[in-house]
């Protein structure tokens, strides 16, 4: 990479490249432009030799127009350093600081002013930026879009959070993840040329929330939009707004039976758009797998637009670094110290489905899944530890269905009521999980950490029904 220096044996860098622009409204493109046309104007001048002549500014201006420097500090505003002037030239974004922008025009033109311009001529050039300016930060956003500082994270896709009676906020405090350095340095790359970011990893291992972090830290002035389908990927590509973050959580769901919209996303790619997803690990590998010779290629589309994504792995267990971090936070947010005290299943998979569990349970279909599951949590309320055995559960659960239940169940009634309390919600946990001691035998069942505290808020003044205390006696 050339060096932004000039002088003996030394190659003069390349000129800065005008910023590539997407079609659509035309607010950005005209501040770019006039911009750049100044810059050009002034022979391309070196990164160094622009700071060097915005920090000279104000005694430029002072001079050339014989007052006071405090009377032009006014119009300047700001003195922007290298990086920041190579974004206002150079690259798709709004500059956030107004006074930025006027400082560079500024001081790009200084040397083209007419021989007795004056300080109207200067301060009318200034409002001509900053018009610009407020123009191009005023351009309509996609349909649907929200800042991403003001976007919730529940509507783009975070999973509900278990909930403790003094939780501080919607969702627990984040616990930052070993690759959130990475995933920050490739989204800020993707700012200034496009990127599409993809999240590859179970579910509820924070894919999603980590991603919402690491975006709002990251861009938080861009629009964000969620498109619903492959057919609004289609519309937004047809005239893509600068400064947008395009969120496909649960990529799998924008995919057209195999047919992926690779042409579409490549369109809003060049564009200059930031793309971010999260896909499960079955869905990446049959999607990018290739068929034999003599197989059709159903998945030949997705295949075609997962090839332009930056896959990142994302592990389903913290790393030990990221449970210190944990721990670290687990006396501000009382969920982070629950979720870390779950043995039987993952940290982020605790915060994620503990509502669900709750729900399995408390709006159960099946009453006789129901009963089970309450009789298991009594059981565990009054002090068993030990895996409760298939026999103890049809023991206790009768007690816990109606009469007209107990009149009328099938056959099979327990084998279904064992099979929807142990079904994992969102890949993870379940109300019940099954303990073995040897391979194929299922020994008893344990009860999920969380839904046994919540249980022990909610049925705390409960009795115990006469026939539970008997099959616990039996057990």
């Amino acid at each position: 990479m050339s060096r932004d220096e000039s002088g003996p044996g030394r190659r003069r860098p390349r000129p800065i490249e005008p910023p590539r622009l997407p079609a659509g409204p035309l607010n950005l493109k005209d501040l770019k432009d006039a911009l750049y046309g100044w810059y050009l104007r002034a022979g391309a001048p070196t990164l160094a030799e622009i700071v060097a002549e915005v920090e000279g500014l104000a005694d430029a201006l002072a001079e050339e127009l014989r007052v006071e420097v405090e009377d032009v500090d006014a119009l300047i505003g700001a003195s922007p350093k290298r990086d920041t002037i190579a974004r206002i030239l150079g690259s798709q974004d709004v500059p956030p600081s107004q006074g930025d922008v006027v400082a560079v025009a500024l001081a790009r033109m200084a040397g083209q002013l007419p021989a007795h311009s004056g300080q109207r001529d200067i301060a009318t050039i200034a409002e001509r930026v900053r018009d610009l300016w407020v123009r191009a930060r005023m351009a309509p956003p996609p349909p649907g879009a929200v800042r991403v500082r003001d976007a919730r994270p529940r509507r783009l896709g975070v999973h509900a959070a278990i909930r403790v009676a003094d939780g501080p906020s919607e969702l627990p405090v984040y616990v930052p993840r070993d690759l959130d350095e990475d995933l920050r340095t490739v989204v800020s790359v993707g700012a200034e040329h496009g990127r599409f970011v993809l999240l590859v990893g179970g579910s509820s291992v924070g894919k999603t929330r980590t991603l919402f972090e690491v975006v709002r830290a990251t861009l938080p002035d861009w629009w964000v939009v969620r498109p619903g389908s492959a057919a609004e990927i289609r519309t937004l590509a047809a005239a893509p707004t600068a400064q947008t973050v395009v969120w496909l959580d649960e990529l799998q769901n924008h995919l057209d039976d195999g047919h992926g919209p690779a042409g579409p996303v490549r369109t809003l790619l060049h564009a200059g758009v930031v793309l971010v997803g999260t896909l499960w690990p079955r869905e990446y590998a049959i999607r990018t797998a290739r068929p034999r010779q003599e197989e059709h290629d159903r998945y030949g589309g997705d295949r075609e637009l997962l090839e332009l994504a930056d896959g990142i792995r994302v592990a389903n267990t913290l790393t030990s670094h990221e449970r210190r971090r944990a721990e670290a936070l687990a006396s501000i947010d009382t969920r982070i110290r629950i979720a870390l005290d779950s043995p039987d299943c993952g940290f982020t998979q605790v915060l994620a489905a503990g509502p669900e569990l709750v729900a399995r349970w408390e709006h159960a279909y099946d009453p006789y899944g129901k009963a089970v599951i309450t009789a298991a949590l009594d059981a565990r309320r009054v002090g068993a530890r030990a895996p409760l055995s298939r026999d103890l559960l049809a023991a206790a659960a009768p007690t816990y269905v109606t009469g007209a239940d107990r009149a009328t169940a099938p056959p099979d009634w327990l084998d279904r009521a064992l099979a929807y309390a142990t079904t994992e919600l969102r890949g993870a946990a379940a109300t019940l999980t099954p303990v073995a001691e040897d391979i194929g035998s299922i020994t008893g069942y344990t009860v999920a950490d969380y839904l046994h505290q919540h249980a022990l808020r909610e049925r705390r003044t409960e009795p115990l029904p006469d026939a539970a205390w008997q099959a616990l006696v039996e057990a």
